[in-house]
């Protein structure tokens, strides 16, 4: 499956190591890199599932919203 497998890990790592000032940013950023990629393997529950802790970390973030909605419909 390529570097897919790695690649999940490394965002699962970045979203709970991320530290800082600007954690909750770098943990989004993260969150969201790791549900789409999910979602590129047609995992599309535990996309859900993770974007929605990027959701209860920052409400205001519309992105974190539209990858969700993507996610339901696909």
């Amino acid at each position: 499956m390529g570097g897919y497998d790695e690649a999940l890990k490394d965002y699962a790592k970045a979203a709970e190591y991320a530290s800082g000032r600007d954690r909750v940013l770098k943990r989004g950023a993260a969150l969201k890199a790791w549900s789409l990629l999910l979602m590129k393997l047609g995992r599309y529950e535990e996309a859900i599932t993770v974007v929605n802790k990027a959701i209860a970390m920052d409400k205001s973030d519309d992105e974190v919203f539209k990858i969700r909605g993507d996610n339901y419909w696909t």
